[in-house]
């Protein structure tokens, strides 16, 4: 059977083409899996799963996006390559031991927003695209806490990306070089990020909240180093290709790469287009510190500080502000962008400028526009300018439009909630108890949602009758008895066709079979692990048959079971209402006492007659209708 490697803990899976999700036994978390038929692209799984989990998230997009680019209906593919466009890893907190995602490339934008998500969630369905929304609400509330820590930090002049340690754990010689860096420029005035000293007071922390805010705040990022390998080391890359892609978005920011005891020319190819200095060389330091503080334009007395802005203008950029805002009013955006960045060549704190290039970004033709529109903007780089060089007018109005569009966000939220209550409670009046309890459980504590699902539970346990057809997972089952909560199902339909007893053609009981081995193993990932946990293990005793006396072998322990004869023939009343279907023709099912040999196994046939006799256990003709004991209250 084909491996998997788990993207949790990276734990090996067992998986087969008709199985989209899973439960990795090591780790004991429910996964969405690929569907594979060739081992070419079960190997590109497990290579870009590989890279994901070592950090080397750039090369696993790659994986990902050639899977798709030869099948872009692979939801799973689309699903990888948002985990790593986003840098996701699954971590154990020590405390509760629960698997926690964790994100070592933030962005502004919400993994729910990033295109691969919505492309998962557009070609999955079920179980398995449950799995991803469940999962990607993790990973947002993890992104939102990171980015609430990540706005409280002040911003730096320049970001110092070097490699900390050797294979043996040792400090190499490129921390020693950055960190005499650090000390040069901090001398000058600059606010440098280091993570050997800007992090030292967050040990215990997560650092990613500290260093996307010093990526993002930087003007200038030094990368150091002194061996190719040490420029194309796992972390080292992530920092300055992230960089990188910021460095496209804005023309303002600058990467200087910095390198000695090697060729210019072994510099990753990225970097080696970039001008770069030679550390070895008479004078690096000066003409680096000249060159940083062209780009950060450092007062000799700089502060950090919220400084207000100007609020008498000249009469040139006053001009330029006013072409850019009828520019706005017209929809040119493009134009209105380049008058707002005329001005800022004259006047860098220029707070109408920002509010300007703000509008321009978010297609708003007036201000009042801004509180119109469909997303927050409080994580946005103009929208931080204007409050840190803004008059408290200017500011006070721009609060006041993200407090608007929070606010109806909230309202939005509120409304969608109500309505889930709403539909559940009118599943509950048309006596669909368990799809009425599955909406209640996505409300996490609502109103009185968790009463209710209590309630609801009780309910169902008193008016489910034998005989009633009940929903559970996928599909629809008949109760066939009733103990308390406690009540025995049999599909409705055959949930398979063309299912051998037994692989092989051999002398089997029911322990032995390969079918109780599908059962209780491939069969059970068609449920949730919510739906597993209300599965009981029932002890099942198998008789021999009532005819030859064939043994029929060892009490068994099953969460999943077929019938023996006597329960085929005590629990359905007459042969008309033991007839079963699949896909709506009539068919034989298996039963699991043997026939009139141990090479042989009991059926139903299609007009509900049960067989003593049996058929070879590895005949393929034969449905399977599973049958369980299930507790809806836990």
């Amino acid at each position: 059977m084909p491996i998997i490697k788990c993207k949790i803990c990276g734990g090996d899976m067992n998986i087969s083409e008709d199985k989209t999700y899973g439960i990795c036994e090591y780790c004991g978390c429910t996964m969405t899996l690929p569907k594979v038929n060739d081992e070419q692209k079960l190997a590109a799984f497990n290579r870009g799963n590989h890279f994901r989990m070592s950090g080397e998230f750039d090369k696993a997009l790659q994986v990902y996006e050639h899977i798709i680019s030869e099948d872009d209906t692979d939801a799973e593919a689309h699903w990888c390559a948002a985990l790593c466009r986003f840098g996701i890893e699954w971590v154990e907190d020590p405390t509760t031991l629960e698997y926690l995602p964790t994100c070592h490339r933030l962005s502004f934008d919400l993994f729910t927003d990033d295109v691969d998500y919505l492309a998962a969630l557009e070609h999955s369905d079920g179980i398995t695209k449950r799995q991803y929304q469940k999962d990607a609400a993790k990973i947002v509330e993890v992104q939102r806490g990171v980015l609430a820590t990540s706005q409280n930090e002040k911003p730096f002049d320049v970001f110092i990306c070097y490699k900390e340690s050797d294979e043996n754990g040792q400090r190499t010689i490129d921390s020693t070089l950055a960190q005499e860096i650090y000390y040069q420029l901090t001398d000058q005035g600059l606010r440098v990020f280091f993570s050997r000293i800007t992090l030292e007071d967050k040990v215990g922390s997560e650092y990613e909240p500290y260093i996307f805010a010093a990526l993002n705040s930087a003007k200038a990022m030094v990368v150091v180093g002194t061996k190719p390998e040490y420029f194309n080391a796992v972390w080292v890359k992530n920092e300055w290709s992230r960089y990188l892609a910021l460095v496209k978005r804005d023309r303002h920011k600058v990467l200087l790469p910095c390198y000695r005891d090697m060729d210019p020319y072994d510099l990753p190819e990225q970097l080696s287009v970039l001008q770069s200095y030679d550390m070895s060389k008479i004078g690096f330091i000066q003409d680096l510190i000249r060159g940083i503080k062209k780009i950060a334009a450092v007062e000799e007395q700089k502060t950090i500080t919220k400084e207000p802005a100007r609020v008498s203008y000249n009469a040139n950029t006053s001009s330029l502000l006013e072409r850019a805002f009828l520019f706005l009013e017209d929809g040119n955006w493009d134009e209105a962008d380049a008058y707002c960045e005329r001005v800022l060549d004259q006047e860098p704190k220029n707070a109408e400028a920002y509010l300007g290039k703000l509008m321009a970004e978010l297609h708003a033709r007036s201000q009042e526009d801004l509180s119109n529109l469909d997303q927050p903007f409080e994580k946005n780089n103009n929208y931080q300018k204007i409050l840190r060089f803004g008059d408290e007018p200017l500011i006070r109005t721009v609060k006041g439009y993200v407090e608007s569009i929070n606010k109806r966000f909230e309202q939005a939220h509120q409304a969608a909630l109500d309505a889930k209550y709403k539909s559940a409670i009118a599943l509950f009046n048309d006596g669909k108890y368990m799809d009425a309890i599955a909406v209640l459980e996505e409300l996490n504590g609502y109103k009185d949602s968790l009463e209710l699902i209590t309630m609801y539970k009780d309910e169902q346990s008193k008016e489910v009758r034998v005989g009633s057809v009940v929903a559970f997972g996928p599909f629809e089952w008949i109760v066939l008895a009733k103990n308390d909560s406690n009540m025995m199902l049999i599909s409705k339909d055959a949930v398979t066709n063309k299912k051998s007893y037994n692989s092989q053609h051999a002398r089997v009981t029911w322990e032995t079979c390969t079918l109780r081995t599908w059962l209780n193993e491939d069969f059970l990932y068609n449920f949730s692990s919510e739906e597993q946990a209300k599965i009981l293990t029932t002890t099942v005793i198998n008789p021999n048959n009532p005819d030859r006396g064939t043994v029929g072998g060892n009490t068994t322990f099953d969460k999943v079971f077929l019938l023996s004869i006597d329960e085929a023939k005590s629990l359905f009343s007459s042969n008309a209402v033991r007839v079963c279907h699949y896909q709506g023709s009539v068919c034989w099912w298996w039963l699991r006492t043997p026939g009139v040999s141990s090479d042989r196994a009991a059926y139903v046939n299609p007009d509900g007659y049960v067989h003593a006799c049996g058929l070879g256990v590895d005949s393929g003709s034969n449905c399977v209708r599973p049958a369980l004991w299930v507790n809806l209250r836990s």
